[in-house]
């Protein structure tokens, strides 16, 4: 019952249904993004940067990518449900700061994700 009538007090902030939907946007942008560019292929993909790697690269299969999409699905849901709490717990205001990093993290992770799948030779 506690968290219908968060999701009640949240949908009428504005803010947050923007910022909601912005996030949704962003995820699915990413999931598309990924999805229309993965192809099996025999190239090995750098998964991992590391200092201590001789070859500093750690290489995988191209169906890591797969990762990737679950990563944004998760990110959405974890953190609209953890803004909720923020909300019951902290107030409005940090929940719309932790939206807005939600909406940074994702748009980041898209710029890496494309960039990798440039590396990779994939995309």
């Amino acid at each position: 019952m506690k968290v219908k009538s968060l999701i009640k007090e949240a949908i009428k902030s504005r803010v947050f249904v923007a910022l909601s939907v912005l996030i949704l946007l962003q995820t699915i942008f990413f999931v598309i993004l990924v999805a229309t560019n993965i192809s099996s292929t025999d190239v090995q993909i750098p998964i991992q940067y590391s200092a201590f790697n001789p070859t500093q690269y750690v290489r995988d299969q191209w169906s890591y990518l797969f990762n990737f999409v679950t990563f944004a699905i998760v990110i959405f849901i974890a953190n609209l449900f953890i803004s909720l709490k923020i909300l019951e717990t902290k107030g409005r205001q940090l929940m719309i700061s932790f939206l807005w990093l939600t909406s940074a993290i994702i748009f980041i992770s898209t710029v890496i994700i494309t960039a990798l799948l440039r590396v990779a030779g994939i995309g």
